[in-house]
């Protein structure tokens, strides 16, 4: 009885070891993937008040509602930026993740630009 229980934690010891990356990569992909929503709503606001300015600029007689906009936009383009620095951060360097990583590192550098850009 005491043999048939010391192999059964020792194959339970073995399992777990085998499925602890699993597991890992399981915890860190739902992370990356909460990130990756949050991430998408920062970037629904961003657009939601680019659409909403462009209305405004239409017609010059807006151009107090448009300076608050802009303001505005800019403050969210700004936080969409942060929250990008913070996904890219969360993404471990590993070969798993390498795909993920460059392609999120590539589209921060391609907003920086377009941010410097817009200044």
């Amino acid at each position: 009885m005491l043999y048939e229980r010391t192999k059964m934690q020792q194959d339970s010891t073995k399992v777990c070891a085998s499925h602890r990356k699993d597991f890992d990569c399981g915890i860190i992909g739902e992370k990356l993937e909460s990130l990756k929503m949050s991430r998408s709503g920062f970037f629904s606001n961003v657009t939601r008040l680019q659409g909403e300015l462009d209305v405004l600029l239409q017609d010059l007689s807006n151009y107090e509602e448009a300076s608050e906009k802009t303001g505005a936009l800019d403050e969210a383009f700004t936080k969409y930026l942060e929250f990008c620095k913070r996904y890219i951060s969360e993404v471990p360097c590993t070969e798993d993740y390498q795909a993920e990583r460059e392609e999120a590192e590539a589209k921060f550098a391609n907003l920086q630009r377009r941010k410097f850009i817009s200044e």
